[in-house]
């Protein structure tokens, strides 16, 4: 084996593990970072499901900007939160779907307002009182993302899937690093009063 031979296998072996490690390293570092940052802005500005009005909001994400720096927000994107406060709706999702997220169904109901809530099939399904078991606020810029923020639950990290319209009546809502994969399927008509919210 020639030196420039030993010298090419060096160079396709550790120059992508460097590139690699280097990755690995900067995003533990900048993840550490915006922690960091999550928590003196947290102490400064306390919101919450019961304390978030858009002014609230508004001076928290002021604050992990002014506290990151370029790298941090690309990575973090803490501009997702301002719909926290205001949610942004597309009227293609408001309404009542059937949800199949791998073996589990459940009713899952968007409202013109944003908010969402859950119930089971088995008592959707009966002459009973309908039992709902999550509520929370359902928030989308366009028709291929969402984002959903459950009452109850910390904010952070944020619940963002893509979405991929199967047809105009059923959708595929992902995240791999969630491992989630949920098929929706609509049970009421569209609202055709509905009205979408600006998304700027």
């Amino acid at each position: 084996m020639t030196n420039n031979f030993r010298w090419f296998l060096r160079f396709i072996i550790y120059i992508p593990l460097t590139i690699a490690l280097f990755f690995t390293l900067g995003y533990s570092y900048f993840n550490s970072r915006f922690e960091q940052n999550f928590s003196e802005c947290l102490a400064q500005t306390p919101i919450s499901a019961t304390n978030k009005s858009a002014r609230e909001v508004d001076a928290f994400v002021g604050c992990l900007k002014k506290k990151g720096n370029f790298f941090i927000s690309n990575i973090m994107h803490e501009e997702r939160l301002y719909q926290y406060a205001k949610p942004k709706i597309q009227c293609d999702f408001v309404g009542k779907w059937h949800v199949s997220e791998g073996y589990k169904e459940y009713w899952l109901t968007i409202e013109p307002d944003s908010r969402f809530f859950v119930e089971p099939m088995m008592m959707a399904r009966s002459e009973q009182k309908n039992t709902i078991e999550k509520t929370g606020i359902w928030s989308s810029v366009n028709k291929n993302t969402a984002i959903q923020f459950f009452d109850g639950e910390y904010f952070w990290p944020i619940n963002e899937y893509k979405i991929e319209w199967l047809s105009d009546k059923h959708f595929l809502m992902t995240n791999p690093l969630q491992e989630k994969q949920a098929f929706f399927f609509r049970h009421t008509p569209i609202n055709k009063d509905c009205q979408e919210t600006a998304t700027k």
